[in-house]
């Protein structure tokens, strides 16, 4: 009878992981796509600050030829 509620009770905790696994699994995919997206954020700032960078440079020398 012991056997028997030690299998019922691994089966609950396989279960019970495939459960959780399958939920951490959810989660690493969700994590992955908020990832993507700071990837392609992080890229749109580097250009922006480089044409930004480019702006700022471009000014002073204006205002150079300007006086």
């Amino acid at each position: 009878m012991q056997e028997y509620a030690d299998v019922y009770s691994k089966e609950i905790s396989t279960m019970e992981l495939f459960e959780q696994n399958k939920s951490l699994q959810n989660e690493i995919d969700e994590l992955k796509k908020h990832y993507e997206k700071l990837i392609k954020i992080r890229e749109n700032l580097i250009k922006l600050n480089a044409q930004e960078g480019r702006i700022l440079k471009r000014k002073p020398n204006r205002s150079n030829y300007d006086n």
